[in-house]
Formats: C-alpha cells, sequence, structure tokens
C-alpha cells in the first residue's frame, strides 16, 4: 500500500526505516511498519471524523501507531519487546494522538512523556514538526535506566523493536554498507 500526502511518503513492511530532510523536495520518507498483533482490530489510515488526525487507528484501545496532521506534525511508535509486559499499563497509542493534539513541540512532548514513561510498556517513540523541521526520538527502554530522548539528525534512520539505529540484524540490512 501507498499512500502520498503532501511531501510525506508511506510504504508499510516489516521494519521502520526513514529519511528526514535528505533533500530539498522530501521532507520525509518512512518504508516499513512492525505489526506485532496482526489479529488487533484495526481501521485503515483515513481521517478521523472529528478529529485534524490522519491515521491508522487502533480499534481496541483507540491509539495509533502512525498519523499526521494537517498542520505538519506526524508521530510513530513500536513497541519494544519484552518477555512480561504490564497488562494494566496505559496504551502506547495514546501517545502519538496526545502530541498530535497538543500545541507542544516535540522536544516539549517528549519531555512531557518522560515523566510518565514508567506507566507504559516498552516503547519508541519518533515525534515530528515539519514546519520547525524538528524530529525527536523517545525511549521508555531499557528497564530501570533513565528514559531516552534524542533530537534526531537529518538523514537516513531505522528503529526495530530495539533503540533507534541500535545494531539488531534486521536494522543492519536497511542500513547502507
Amino acid at each position: 500500500m501507498n499512500i502520498i500526502t503532501g511531501k510525506l511518503y508511506f510504504i508499510f513492511s516489516e521494519v521502520l526505516m526513514f529519511w528526514f530532510h535528505l533533500c530539498d523536495f522530501t521532507e520525509l520518507v518512512v518504508m516499513g511498519m512492525s505489526v506485532l498483533d496482526i489479529s488487533r482490530p484495526t481501521k485503515p489510515i483515513s481521517w478521523w471524523e472529528g478529529c485534524k488526525i490522519m491515521g491508522g487507528r487502533d480499534e481496541r484501545a483507540g491509539g495509533t501507531w502512525l498519523a499526521c496532521t494537517r498542520e505538519g506534525k506526524l508521530a510513530f511508535l513500536t513497541n519494544v519487546l519484552e518477555l512480561n509486559p504490564v497488562p494494566e499499563a496505559k496504551s502506547r497509542g495514546d501517545l502519538p494522538v496526545r502530541f498530535l493534539e497538543s500545541s507542544k513541540s516535540p522536544l516539549e512532548f517528549a519531555e512531557e512523556v518522560a515523566e510518565e514513561a514508567d506507566q507504559y510498556n516498552g516503547f519508541n517513540l519518533i515525534l515530528t514538526d515539519f514546519c520547525s523541521k524538528a524530529m525527536v526520538y523517545i525511549s521508555n527502554r531499557p528497564k530501570g535506566k533513565p528514559v531516552s530522548i534524542e533530537v534526531v539528525s537529518p538523514g537516513i534512520h531505522v528503529l526495530s523493536n530495539a533503540r533507534l539505529d541500535s545494531p539488531w540484524h534486521k536494522v543492519r540490512n536497511y542500513q547502507s554498507p
């Protein structure tokens, strides 16, 4: 499935690879999206009713793993693989929605999430504002370590169910030699 929206290009597969500000005519290209539970009911990418958000939607918890707004904000999320996830944890899919509905910058929102990150099972979250050309990565894993917030530099990056640009085999397959 290809979806073209202005200067954003999405192609879905197994791992999430993205090019951020590589050239003047394209702000971002996103390829791949990991889906851990294909039996979980979801709605396809569309504009959400009564809302400024476009993205897929989790029908169980109401959140999303990838969505954007007309105002130039985009967020995407991967789960961090864990042996014993907490069943009562807050839904990670709510994080992209909250960012897209907020007026906060990616860094401001990441700092807010860092304060409550222990209430969620493991996640990697990318927050983008194309108007300010800002992209931030936040992860609440590994457990027991401080929450990681990083400004994402222009270039090619790969996000899996581990940390951004981690040396996992499935990540190295997408990175240039």
